[in-house]
């Protein structure tokens, strides 16, 4: 055993178990001496279970909710149909700037959301911007104008939804610290499920008769009175659907008291899987955030996040919009976006247990392998409708993947103290990939046309498999 525990690291990203194993026996005995387990009856344990579950419930009604964002690539057309009847200068392809413009939003207050919910409770907090929320959406069936749209459902619902996006989750771990990564993957999976449910109610409104775009504006195909008419009435059914879930989730949530919170952690120490994952750790972890920003492995994941999600995030935004050019119905491609939106949240859970398994840089090339195939030949089979279902539901698969891993794979590198701040300046690879997407569709579709579109998102899954080859999971911080 002894030898085990000198023999260097390689430079693979799987775990040394013997090492672990050594490692964990040594930390369970320190723990158990220095540490008393905090008295808890069998019926307080059952009790503080159920309550969490009910707390993980109410966080994934909120984040079904939240989820509605990648709803923008199902109704953006409805909504351009709609404006246009009252600026002409509104454009589908202007549309789609709202999707990034709203990813920034989110991102640029991602931060503050526990902050406030430290000061003035998680509760409050998610009753004001989930109401919040839902008032956006009401607004937006009264809005007439592009520009205050844009304000309205990108800019000021953005802000409501990167404020509450880690609130819920945050008390979820609360309950089970020992359990994070299952936590997160129950309640983000509600990220997906919103825009599958959520699909279907703005199809059964907007255009219950399955109605064709018929009108054809400078190449973009556009729906007529009878369905755009019906846009303010979505946005006022959805801002209740929306209010009512949200409110059903602040119900639900809460954070534990001290003695249950202590009792948690003391159970998350002294479990062996607990003290695996969230205290042995097997290099030099980075110390501040500053040597983390500075360090290879930073920018390696900041490229493997720019250039790998590229194809999701464009696909997300324009697969309607696309596929409108060779299958022209809208109930079809209203199903193909709730089902990629599916799979994109149950995807999650699949691609972190395969990442616990293998590792993630053996995870993550499979992946990217599978996405360079999708990318190639997503042109030659749009114009059939179940293979288009399959490649837009595999495509959202993969983005669900490397959602899910890029946060371990960070924590990972550089600690369970700086990681999840590191995380925080990688998330805004994913706004950049957003912005890049939307530049490239508006501003390169018409010299390169899709096929070139989705050659040069072959390219850059090719170049983030490049950043990945090089990409040391054990880096050593000096």
């Amino acid at each position: 055993m002894l030898k085990t525990q000198e023999t260097p690291q390689t430079q693979s990203d799987e775990p040394d178990h013997n090492h672990n194993h050594n490692q964990l026996h040594e930390h369970d005995h320190d723990q158990i001496t220095d540490h008393q387990p905090i008295p808890f009856s069998k019926a307080e344990e059952r009790a503080f279970i159920l309550e969490g579950c009910r707390v993980v419930l109410g966080a994934a009604c909120i984040h079904i909710v939240l989820g509605t964002f990648y709803m923008w690539g199902t109704i953006s057309v409805y909504v351009a149909s709609y404006l246009r009847n009252y600026d002409d200068s509104v454009t589908v392809e202007k549309m789609k700037g709202v999707f990034p413009y709203m990813m920034i939003a989110i991102n640029a207050f991602l931060s503050f959301g526990v902050k406030l919910a430290n000061k003035i409770g998680f509760k409050l907090t998610s009753l004001i911007f989930m109401v919040w929320y839902a008032a956006c959406i009401f607004l937006c069936s009264f809005i007439k104008s592009f520009i205050l749209f844009v304000i309205v459902y990108a800019a000021v619902m953005g802000v409501a939804g990167g404020i509450l996006y880690m609130v819920p989750v945050v008390c979820g771990w609360k309950y089970f610290p020992q359990r994070k990564g299952l936590v997160s993957g129950i309640i983000v999976g509600g990220y997906g499920l919103g825009t599958f449910i959520f699909n279907f109610i703005a199809l059964a409104i907007v255009n219950p008769n399955n109605e064709k775009a018929s009108i054809v504006y400078d190449g973009e195909k556009y729906f007529g009175p009878e369905v755009y008419n019906n846009v303010p009435k979505m946005f006022r059914i959805l801002a209740l659907c929306f209010l009512i879930l949200g409110i059903i989730g602040t119900i639900l949530i809460k954070t534990p008291s001290r003695k249950y919170i202590e009792h948690a952690e003391e159970a998350a120490v002294l479990t062996k899987k607990g003290v695996s994952k969230e205290v042995v750790t097997t290099h030099n972890e980075c110390q501040s955030v500053r040597q983390g920003l500075k360090s290879r492995p930073f920018y390696l994941i900041l490229g493997m996040v720019l250039f790998g999600t590229f194809l999701g995030y464009l696909m997300a935004n324009n697969y309607k919009v696309y596929g409108l050019e060779n299958i022209n119905d809208d109930s079809f491609l209203t199903l193909v976006g709730s089902i990629g939106s599916a799979t994109n949240g149950c995807s999650r859970a699949v691609w972190a247990l395969l990442y616990d398994k293998f590792g993630f840089k053996k995870v993550y090339f499979c992946l990217l392998i599978l996405q360079a195939v999708l990318a190639a030949t997503l042109n030659f089979i749009s114009s059939v409708k179940a293979l288009y279902l399959i490649w837009y539901a595999l495509i959202m698969g993969c983005e669900g993947g490397q959602i899910a891993m890029f946060p371990a794979v960070t924590a990972k590198v550089f600690g369970a103290k700086v990681g999840p701040v590191i995380y925080g300046f990688i998330f805004v690879g994913y706004t950049l990939t957003n912005i890049g997407a939307y530049l490239l569709t508006t501003f390169g579709l018409d010299a390169v046309g899709w096929g070139g579109v989705f050659w040069i998102c072959f390219s850059f899954t090719i170049l983030s498999g490049v950043l990945n080859s090089i990409f040391n999971i054990r880096y050593e911080f000096k």
